[in-house]
């Protein structure tokens, strides 16, 4: 087999190379954003029922990761969910930022759609 001529498709593997790396480049790029300077600004401290509302928000979507198989994978970065309940303790602030950002801009991140595609139930018999 001619790598340089496959099924008469001319394949440069630096080239390839080029275009896979720009295609994921693209596809998993971060928006970015300037976060505020808060020097000066007086924050007020969680009251109690605050703190116990954002132990549940914790809680909840620990919940719902848990009750996942630990061996199936979200989406093409192959990372399946026993890695995630293995770092949990790293990872939940991640992981809890990025439901927030989701309901306070209604998006998410880029490529992060691919990976919930892969959480569609599939029912048979419809």
């Amino acid at each position: 087999m001619n790598l340089p001529n496959i099924y008469r498709i001319h394949v440069h593997p630096s080239k390839v190379k080029k275009e896979v790396k720009q295609f994921f480049d693209n596809r998993f790029k971060e928006c970015r954003w300037e976060r505020p300077v808060l020097d000066g600004v007086p924050l007020e401290i969680l009251g109690v029922v605050e703190s116990i509302l954002i132990i549940a928000r914790f809680e909840e979507i620990k919940s719902v990761i848990w009750d996942c198989e630990g061996s199936k994978s979200l989406g093409p970065d192959g990372y399946i969910f026993q890695f995630i309940k293995s770092f949990w303790e790293i990872l939940k602030l991640d992981v809890v930022r990025m439901v927030d950002e989701f309901h306070v801009n209604g998006r998410l991140p880029k490529g992060g759609i691919s990976s919930f595609i892969a959480l569609i139930p599939k029912k048979e018999d419809l």
